[in-house]
C-alpha cells in the first residue's frame, strides 16, 4: 500500500525536542513493519494546529485528490488540526478521496 506520513509541530520548544523527528520515525517504522511504501512526507514545522492554512497539509489534500497514495499515517489525530471542525473537514475530505 502507498502511504503519506504527515507530521507537525507547532513550537519551539516541540522543534528543540526534536519531536517531529520521533512522530515520522515512529510513522516510517509502521510504515516499514506494515509493507507499505511511503509515497511522501509532509511536515509542517512551526505552524499552529489551530490553522487548516498550512503547506504541507494543503499539498497533502492536493495530493489525495491526486490519488497519488492510498492512507495518510499521522501520530495522532491533533496533527491534522486542533480545531474538532477542521479535523473532521480534513478527515472527510480525505474520505472522499478514497
Amino acid at each position: 500500500m502507498r502511504v503519506a506520513i504527515y507530521a507537525r509541530v507547532s513550537t519551539e520548544k516541540q522543534e528543540k525536542q526534536e519531536t517531529i523527528n520521533s512522530q515520522l520515525e515512529a510513522l516510517r517504522d509502521f510504515a516499514k513493519k506494515n509493507n507499505h511504501s511511503i509515497y511522501e512526507e509532509y511536515i509542517d514545522e512551526g505552524y499552529s494546529g489551530e490553522l487548516l492554512d498550512r503547506p504541507a497539509l494543503d499539498k497533502l489534500r492536493d495530493d489525495a485528490k491526486k490519488k497519488l497514495f492510498e492512507v495518510v499515517l499521522i501520530h495522532s489525530p491533533d496533527r491534522l488540526s486542533r480545531k474538532f471542525i477542521y479535523l473532521g473537514l480534513v478527515q472527510e475530505e480525505l474520505k472522499k478521496c478514497g
